[in-house]
Parts: structure tokens; C-alpha cells; sequence
């Protein structure tokens, strides 16, 4: 008797955890992408003022190139952009990759533009902003990282949808 009242103890302990672990899960992806993110930017701001050239972040495509979207799902790639035209060129003006980062599959990655580019002196061609999220996220879980024309990139924590 005493063994069912403590396994039906835990029973009910247990499935008031799981949604509890799930959350915490959730916003622990969502802020390990966020950072990740944001250290790419970090990157590509120093890079550009280092070589005192174009740097620019665009979405992976899967195969090592930019993919043209606004939808990042796939991670970012970090090069300089001799020419300035938001896309990894070979030949004569050659770019070099500098980064290339994955993204959790689980979660999305949009921005307001195709790529980000920085200008030598540090700020960005146009301000961005890219919302890092997953489906079912929960209060406060959402991150929305606001890049500035000066290049600082600002994250603000919202609630999903």
C-alpha cells in the first residue's frame, strides 16, 4: 500500500517536472543560438574595422554559400565582401569565408534582410533585426537581436506568439 501512495507521489511530481524541463530546454537552445549569433556579429564588426574592408553575414544555404533569404534556419556565414554584393565571389576578388556556424534545427532565425554588412568603420550598410525562436516557446523565451546602424547589436527578450 505504502509503495502505490509513493509511486503515485511520484507520478504526479514527475508530470508537473517534465513541462518545467521542456521550458527550461527551449530557452536554453534559444539563448545558446542567440549567442552564437551575436558573436558572429561581434566577428564580422571587428573583421571589417581590422582589414578595413566589407564584412558581411548572410544565411547558410547548406552548402557554403549565402542562400539569398531573409530565413537563417540553416546557420550564417561570416566573409569579407571585397565587392560589396552580399554573396561569396571566388576568382579575382576573391572573398574569404571566416566563419561558418550551424543552427539548431529546431529553432528559427529570421531577419528583416538577406545579410549584414559592416563597413570598416564599424557600423552596418542598413540596421537589421533577426528573432530567434522556436514553436511553442514560452514567456520571455523569444530573442530579438536589433543591429544598429553603428554596428552594436541589441538583444531584447519577448514573449512567443
Amino acid at each position: 500500500m505504502e509503495l502505490m501512495i509513493t509511486v503515485a507521489i511520484l507520478a504526479i511530481l514527475v508530470s508537473i517536472a517534465v513541462p518545467s524541463f521542456k521550458s527550461i530546454t527551449t530557452g536554453n537552445q534559444i539563448v545558446a543560438q542567440t549567442n552564437a549569433l551575436t558573436s558572429a556579429l561581434t566577428l564580422a564588426r571587428s573583421e571589417a574595422s581590422k582589414r578595413g574592408l566589407l564584412v558581411t553575414i548572410c544565411g547558410n544555404d547548406g552548402s557554403g554559400g549565402c542562400s539569398g533569404s531573409s530565413t537563417w534556419n540553416n546557420g550564417w556565414i561570416v566573409f569579407t565582401d571585397i565587392n560589396g554584393n552580399g554573396a561569396i565571389d571566388s576568382g579575382v576578388n576573391l572573398d574569404q569565408v571566416l566563419q561558418v556556424t550551424t543552427a539548431n534545427a529546431n529553432l528559427s532565425t529570421v531577419g528583416t534582410a538577406s545579410v549584414v554588412t559592416y563597413l570598416s568603420n564599424g557600423g552596418v550598410v542598413a540596421a537589421n533585426t533577426l528573432t530567434i525562436t522556436k514553436s511553442g516557446c514560452g514567456s520571455k523565451q523569444k530573442r530579438v537581436v536589433t543591429i544598429a546602424l553603428n554596428g552594436l547589436a541589441r538583444i531584447n527578450k519577448q514573449d512567443c506568439p
